[in-house]
């Protein structure tokens, strides 16, 4: 007893904590904070969302419409159909890199004209793409932001006759955790030493009627993100966490949307829900296709009560470690 009683293991003690917060090894410390933000999250009261709506692609679709990938002409009526019935912006999750075996794209360009689409990109090391149309911003601060944010060599992005006439594009990117559970997005993503935005923060830049956007960071990083009206609070590395406790209208796309009269000028997230098609994404809130995630990324964003986690926070955490082991 006197020997664990001494000042030697009293510091010792203190040190084998610290250095276990500070360097986390095996991401000990990483996973009970997730797990801590999880319960948090679950706390907040369930909300419908009056601003978005997901469409999916799904077995339905397929048995009215027929089998997958469809024409690109189909996606020309998609955004016929939803125009009919008042939809907002709409944004597609899925990508069209390659140019369409049915010669559909000449149609469904023109359909994209001058009528509010959005695309997405996604940024890869393998990706082809070099370079890719993305929207200007400003920077306000004292450090350059591509130092914090996270860096691909590559992008997957889609034809440029189909992207020179989207009104925005975006990266469909999630940040990865030690659980492989996605939890935060990056509003901004380094591809070759240029920004390019993510697609929940083009569709809210279009929202919001915006030209562009500001970064705001300082020597520890990215501090926000600023689309006026909002202020968003990001991690150093640009990250926003998200909020799983708003449910969205999902319709199941046939054409002519029957059934549906008018979708009041909310924003549309189309994407593929059928099973075998597409990976879907563990999340606190349950597994969720892309379009829900990006769904729940513009949801964080519009709602203007993000969760955040503050600069100060490691300084805090270190400072009860030390506490606790000088406690013990």
């Amino acid at each position: 007893m006197k020997y664990i009683t001494t000042i030697w293991s009293t510091l010792l003690l203190i040190t084998a904590l610290v250095l276990l917060r500070v360097y986390d090894p095996s991401g000990f410390i990483e996973q009970i904070r997730l797990n801590t933000f999880d319960q948090y999250i679950k706390t907040l009261p369930q909300e419908k969302s009056n601003d978005i709506v997901i469409v999916n692609i799904g077995e339905n679709s397929f048995e009215s419409i027929g089998q997958f990938p469809w024409p690109r002409q189909e996606y020309a009526q998609m955004i016929s159909d939803l125009r009919q019935v008042n939809a907002g912006y709409v944004g597609f999750t899925i990508m069209f890199p390659e140019p369409d075996r049915f010669g559909g794209d000449k149609i469904f360009s023109q359909y994209m004209e001058n009528n509010g689409i959005i695309l997405s990109q996604d940024a890869d090391n393998n990706g082809r793409a070099d370079s890719a149309p993305y929207v200007g911003h400003a920077l306000f601060g004292t450090s350059d932001p591509l130092d914090f944010i996270y860096k691909y060599n590559g992008i997957v992005a889609n034809i440029k006759y189909l992207e020179q006439e989207a009104w925005g594009i975006g990266l469909i990117n999630a940040s990865p955790e030690v659980d492989n559970i996605t939890r935060r997005i990056p509003l901004m993503t380094n591809v070759k030493d240029e920004i390019y935005p993510s697609f929940a923060l083009e569709l809210t830049r279009l929202n919001m009627d915006q030209l562009s956007y500001t970064i705001k960071s300082n020597e520890a990083g990215i501090e926000s993100v600023v689309v006026r009206p909002f202020e968003i609070p990001t991690d150093s590395d640009g990250s926003i966490w998200l909020k799983w406790n708003t449910e969205f209208e999902e319709i199941e796309y046939e054409r002519l949307m029957p059934g549906y009269d008018n979708l009041e000028g909310k924003t549309v997230i189309i994407g593929v829900s059928a099973s075998g098609l597409g990976a879907q994404i563990p999340t606190p809130g349950g597994l969720m296709n892309p379009n829900q995630l990006q769904a729940v990324a513009l949801q964080t964003i519009l709602s203007d009560n993000p969760s955040s986690r503050p600069l100060w926070a490691d300084s805090i955490e270190i400072l009860v470690s030390g506490i606790l082991a000088l406690l013990l």
